[in-house]
């Protein structure tokens, strides 16, 4: 909790409940992206070597003919997790706890991952860097990684 004071002290924007909910909508909007292969969109959101890896993957899934399907059923826990600010950047780590229904499917549309219908909890960790010196008040997703204890394999991959 201290780093969140010293990071609120560094941008009086900040606020906690606010980043949380930030980040709710930022998580359902990267898992879409991802999904449909936006590089536009995750280019914006997310750091240098997130967007390699999710590129990789996009990329992976081009090649073979494939394309995934997802959508978030609910998100059941975004908790701010750490947090941290040197010198002027900010990052603030979030545990997510979320209902995913995602599926792969080869070019002929037989499924070959995941189930179109049915939900998978899943339980991963983001953590979002700004510089609290720049007027641009977004956040950007510089690392992902999964909680052990998830049920399913990740949407995306992790770095």
């Amino acid at each position: 909790r201290q780093a969140l004071t010293e990071i609120a002290l560094s941008d009086p924007e900040f606020d906690a409940d606010e980043f949380a909910d930030g980040a709710r909508q930022a998580y359902e909007i990267i898992i879409i992206g991802f999904a449909k292969g936006d590089r536009g969109l995750l280019k914006s959101m997310v750091g240098d070597e997130v967007f390699a890896n999710f590129d990789t993957a996009i990329r992976a899934r081009e090649a073979a003919g494939q394309s995934m399907e997802t959508h978030l059923a609910a998100i059941s826990d975004a908790r701010i997790t750490h947090a941290a600010l040197r010198g002027k950047i900010a990052e603030v780590s979030v545990k997510f706890t979320a209902d995913l229904v995602s599926c792969v499917r080869n070019a002929a549309g037989d499924l070959v991952q995941g189930h179109p219908s049915l939900p998978q909890q899943v339980s991963e960790y983001w953590t979002f860097s700004r510089d609290t010196s720049n007027q641009d008040p977004n956040w950007t997703l510089i690392a992902t990684s999964a909680d052990a204890q998830s049920d399913a394999p990740n949407a995306a991959p992790k770095d």
